[in-house]
């Protein structure tokens, strides 16, 4: 139904250089805005006719220095022209971190919503911001944490704020995405607390290449027009 666009980064050595090591080295070193830039053409180059002709959407990651570049909306824009992609099929998460940036953030998520795109709160109940912040950030969705995801099955999870927020998204009308699914278990119990939870995790599918994401759709397009039904990942 829909996938993250995650970067990766392998050094010359061949070792996998973890995202939270790269990311911060970009944000400090003042080039976080190239990496994003970076990742929408990918998407939109490598997907774009998936895309375009399929009921299919990416989220990407946008953080505190996008809030504040002027070249970003005028960039994605381009972008968008160019591959055709409809600006429902590219959603944004913006990281907790960035929502601290009150009132840049809340210009952004108004100003990406009415170009049509999709705004999730990233990361969402690890920090303050966004819980005191909700209401007036606006944004259409929240993607629960994965430690909260960890806690399902063990005596943390009714001693957690998961449920208040689940209750508390599902009162607002927010929809809402848990990462970090691993189990049947996990699955089962976000099935039963609010209606039309997704799910994003290795139950569902590990990090793949583009390559792979377009394999999988069109095998799945192959198996529903045999069977005369509409399949699912």
């Amino acid at each position: 139904m829909g996938a993250e666009a995650l970067a990766r980064w392998t050094d010359e050595s061949g070792e996998s250089v973890p995202p939270d090591v790269f990311i911060a080295v970009a944000e400090n070193a003042g080039f976080i805005g190239e990496l994003t830039s970076l990742v929408m053409e990918n998407v939109l180059h490598d997907l774009g006719e998936m895309l375009v002709h399929e009921s299919l959407h990416v989220t990407m990651n946008i953080f505190a220095a996008d809030l504040t570049d002027e070249g970003f909306f005028p960039h994605l824009e381009q972008c968008l022209r160019r591959s055709g992609v409809p600006p429902a099929a590219l959603g944004f998460e913006i990281s907790e971190h960035a929502t601290a940036l009150k009132d840049d953030a809340i210009a952004v998520i108004a100003r990406l919503r009415l170009a049509g795109h999709v705004v999730y709160l990233d990361d969402f109940g690890t920090g303050y911001s966004s819980l005191a912040y909700l209401h007036d950030l606006h944004a259409d969705a929240i993607k629960i944490d994965r430690t909260f995801t960890k806690t399902v099955g063990t005596e943390a999870v009714t001693a957690s704020v998961l449920p208040q927020i689940l209750d508390m998204a599902c009162r607002l009308g927010l929809k809402v995405t848990v990462e970090g699914i691993e189990t049947e278990e996990q699955a089962a119990y976000f099935r039963r607390t609010c209606a039309g939870v997704m799910g994003q995790g290795w139950l569902f599918g590990r990090p793949v290449s583009a390559a792979e994401i377009i394999a999988l759709i069109e095998s799945r397009n192959g198996e529903s027009t045999k069977k005369g039904t509409a399949g699912s990942l």
